[in-house]
């Protein structure tokens, strides 16, 4: 009996109407399924005379095997974020996972770990002015906020984002509204105000909001630069280097500080 459909959609960059182009019953998934799926709808959009600029998954084991199998296959250039078009030699093709699932695992993580240790990290530049000391970031300071802001007279709330189901989502645990009201800018702005001291936090949170920004931008103009689609010299792609750069040495730990950058542009 089936137990659950593999299903690939196809979007384009500039419209976000997604259309299923492959729905395969399942018993049992296997990255070697994934793969040999994900190859075949390639060589299906490429025969139809559409490019195939990037494969977006979460990052189930299986899907991780599958980009695995794909970057053994078809490696670009010896990169591990993007292969060659086994159809069309001359097309690159991105390897993404999901921003949705990355930020919720950033929350999961943070909040059944119940802390992080975070290397320094800093970025100026026109568009941008991140930068705080190394340290650890709790789940616990999100409760110290929210109990500051149950001792406010006529129901003010500093951090109103932040209540119960924040902390307990429960069934709501995919819901991405829970998710960015850990790394809203009211709850940044409460912590600042209640946590003066923990520049941590407040500078790690704020990393996690502008890198969310950056990489959901929809729109020319957004309220917040860093959400304005991309321009030339706006800094994102500097930005968002160094941040992963920074991650790359954090996890070693062998560097405990993300290598400063300073952007002229």
């Amino acid at each position: 009996m089936y137990t659950s459909i593999l299903c690939f959609m196809v979007v384009s960059l500039k419209k976000s109407i997604p259309f299923v182009i492959s729905a395969i019953p399942l018993v049992k998934n296997s990255g070697e399924m994934v793969y040999q799926n994900i190859n075949k709808c390639i060589s299906l959009l490429t025969q139809s005379q559409f490019r195939v600029r990037a494969i977006i998954s979460d990052n189930h084991t299986t899907n991780v095997k599958a980009y695995k199998i794909l970057l053994t296959n078809y490696r670009c250039q010896g990169k591990n974020y993007k292969i060659t078009n086994p159809y069309l030699s001359h097309q690159n093709i991105y390897l993404l996972f999901d921003t949705c699932h990355l930020i919720r695992n950033i929350r999961n993580n943070l909040l059944s770990k119940k802390f992080f240790d975070i290397p320094a990290f800093e970025f100026t530049s026109v568009n941008f002015n991140i930068s705080f000391p190394a340290g650890f970031v709790q789940w616990s300071h999100l409760h110290t906020i929210h109990e500051r802001d149950l001792s406010l007279s006529a129901h003010l709330r500093a951090a109103y984002k932040i209540h119960s189901s924040v902390f307990h989502p429960g069934n709501d645990e995919q819901s991405v509204s829970f998710v960015l009201a850990v790394f809203h800018e009211t709850t940044i702005a409460s912590i600042r105000l209640y946590l003066p001291e923990e520049e941590v936090i407040a500078g790690f949170f704020n990393l996690i909001r502008v890198w969310w920004l950056c990489v959901n931008s929809k729109e020319r103009f957004h309220p917040q630069i860093q959400g304005n689609a991309l321009v030339r010299n706006d800094c994102k792609t500097e930005f968002l280097c160094s941040l992963v750069v920074g991650l790359i040495h954090g996890k070693s730990r062998e560097n405990s500080d993300f290598p400063n950058k300073h952007s002229k542009h």
